[in-house]
């Protein structure tokens, strides 16, 4: 689990809200949502793998979030996982 309470990753980015099935109540509610957008930022399935192996599930999914956060900004997102 992350040193950080998941009501604060939720208020630091609520892109991630409406991609969520049910109110995000708990990590692996936001790791679901996580896993939904993954592909829709153009990020691999490997990749996304990866960063779940490398730094857990949850910590990975704050990781996907705030790429959605600020995904406006970013050009290609997809390109920093799959390098």
């Amino acid at each position: 689990m992350p040193n950080l309470p998941l009501q604060v990753v939720l208020k630091a980015c609520p892109d991630i809200l409406p991609y969520a099935n049910q109110d995000i109540l708990h990590w692996h509610h936001l790791v679901k949502a996580a896993e939904l957008v993954r592909p829709m930022m153009g990020i691999s399935l490997h990749a996304w793998g990866r960063a779940v192996e490398i730094m857990g599930a949850e910590t990975a999914a704050i990781t996907m979030a705030g790429i959605l956060q600020r995904y406006a900004e970013i050009q290609s997102p997809g390109d920093i996982y799959n390098a």
